[in-house]
């Protein structure tokens, strides 16, 4: 008799698993592709670091420092926030460019 009940409460979770047709795929390629063009950009942006810091070095040591500065509350928090909120906008919309552009 359990393995009737066990066999019966299979069927019933078995028939509420969600379907999985061709929206779910598509949307599975599109963060395939998402995570592909942030690995690519942040490759990228690897070798741009290295490629600025051997070739300028004192550049690089003062945007290092700016950076530090303004992280470390050498701006007010408001202006910090509005800052890095742009700068996001900016990176997001890069990468949907990307991937826009990679279809």
């Amino acid at each position: 008799m359990k393995e009737a009940e066990h066999s019966s409460e299979s069927t019933r979770s078995a028939s509420k698993r969600p379907h999985t047709g061709p929206r779910v795929a598509d949307l599975q390629a599109d963060a395939e592709a998402v995570v592909t063009s942030v690995q690519v950009a942040a490759r990228d942006a690897e070798t741009f670091v290295r490629t600025q810091t051997t070739q300028r070095p004192y550049v690089s040591l003062g945007v290092a420092a700016g950076v530090g500065f303004v992280l470390g509350g050498g701006l007010s928090p408001k202006l910090t926030a509005t800052l890095l909120g742009l700068g996001g906008r900016i990176l997001v919309n890069a990468v949907l460019r990307e991937v826009a552009e990679s279809r």
